[in-house]
């Protein structure tokens, strides 16, 4: 996967809040998609709607083929990163 900056500012318009912090502190301590530690210590609704594999349900079902291009607009947090990344390329 490639990230591509050619068009970023470096000033970010949107923000979820105080819990980015957290679950970027969540997210550096634990492995990408093994979040069921977290969710024994932190059942927030945020932490619980990030984290949770079940967003992938949503985008999981499209038969992406594994040399397919995948433009993510508006990723916020990459809840559904993962399910692209297995799927493409």
């Amino acid at each position: 996967m490639e990230l591509n900056l050619k068009f970023y500012k470096g000033e970010d318009l949107y923000s979820d809040g105080d819990i980015e912090n957290i679950l970027l502190d969540y997210t550096s301590k634990y492995e990408d998609g093994h979040y069921d530690e977290v969710f024994k210590q932190d059942l927030r609704w945020p932490v619980f709607y990030h984290l949770s594999k079940i967003r992938q349900n949503i985008i999981n079902w499209y038969p992406i083929e594994k040399d397919a291009e995948v433009l993510e607009i508006g990723a916020g947090l990459r809840s559904y990163y993962w399910c692209y990344l297995r799927k493409s390329r």
